[in-house]
C-alpha cells in the first residue's frame, strides 16, 4: 500500500533488546561491555527492532523514557525442580554446566543485587550520549514482577521497581532519534573490586575460573538460572501514513 506523502502518525511504542537473555542451560559470551540494537532481523524474544539500530521506514522517535527489566529464576533447588526434570544430572549436562551447580534462590537474589549495582548503561543517538553511565538501579522498569521471597515456597521474585508506570523513569529532556541515525544503548558491567584477594576469601571458582562477585560470570554460568537484562527505550514513534 503507498503511503500518503507529508503526513506522519504519531504512536506510542516501546523498543527492547536484550541483554542477556538465556534458560541457563548453555555458557554465555558476555562481556564487560556490549552495545545493543544492533543485531537485524533478532528473534522476537530478544527484540522488538528487526532493522537493528536503526528505525525501519525513516521513521523517527521522541524517547521519553528509559527502563532496565530483570528476570531471574532458579530451575532447581531445595529439592524442587521449577523447570528442570532431569536430576540426577548425566555426564553431558555436567560437562555443559563446566563445575556450576545448580543456582538455588541465593543465586537468584546475587543476580539481582550484581546487575542492579554493577551495570551502567548510556544511551543517546547516533554519536551523541543522552543518558550516561547510569545504573540499573536508577532505571527501574514500571511493569511485570514484583517482589516477594515466598517463604518456605523457594521461589524468588523481585523487580527493578514497582510494578507500576509511575515506576519509571521519566528522562528530564526527551531523546529525539531522527530518520537514519542510529540509536546507541550501551551496557557496561564493572564487578565489584575485590582488591587482588579474590582467592585468598574464595570467591573465585578454581574448577573454572568464575569470580562469584561479577555480574558478567554470573550471568554466563550454565547454572539452570532462568536469566533476562532488556533495556527499554519508551516513547513517541513517528511513521509514514499508508
Amino acid at each position: 500500500m503507498a503511503k500518503i506523502l507529508n503526513l506522519k502518525e504519531r504512536v506510542h511504542q516501546p523498543f527492547r533488546d536484550a541483554l542477556v537473555r538465556t534458560a541457563g542451560t548453555f555458557q554465555g559470551t558476555l562481556q564487560r561491555q556490549a552495545d545493543l540494537f544492533l543485531q537485524t532481523g533478532g528473534d522476537e524474544g530478544k527484540t522488538n527492532l528487526k532493522s537493528g539500530a536503526q528505525l525501519p521506514n525513516d521513521s523517527s522517535f521522541v524517547m521519553l523514557a528509559a527502563r532496565v527489566y530483570l528476570n531471574f529464576k532458579n530451575g532447581s533447588g531445595a529439592g524442587r525442580n521449577l523447570d528442570v526434570t532431569n536430576l540426577p544430572f548425566t555426564a553431558a549436562a555436567l560437562a555443559i554446566m563446566n563445575g556450576n551447580n545448580p543456582g538455588d534462590i541465593y543465586d537468584v537474589q546475587r543476580l539481582y543485587y550484581q546487575c542492579a549495582e554493577q551495570i551502567f548503561w548510556t544511551i543517546g543517538s547516533g554519536e551523541k550520549d543522552s543518558l550516561r553511565s547510569v545504573p540499573t538501579w536508577y532505571l527501574p522498569a514500571g511493569g511485570s514482577i514484583t517482589g516477594d521471597v515466598g517463604g518456605a515456597t523457594d521461589m524468588v521474585h523481585f523487580q527493578n521497581g514497582d510494578a507500576t508506570h509511575a515506576s519509571i523513569l521519566r528522562i528530564a529532556r526527551a531523546i529525539t532519534i531522527t530518520p537514519r541515525q542510529l540509536i546507541r544503548v550501551n551496557a557496561n558491567i564493572v564487578p565489584t573490586p575485590t582488591g587482588g584477594n579474590a582467592a585468598t576469601f574464595g570467591t573465585t571458582v578454581a574448577v573454572n575460573g568464575r569470580d562469584m562477585t561479577s555480574a558478567v560470570d554470573s550471568l554466563n554460568a550454565a547454572d539452570l538460572i532462568t536469566k533476562a537484562v532488556v533495556c527499554v527505550i519508551d516513547g513517541l514513534l513517528a511513521r509514514d501514513v499508508q
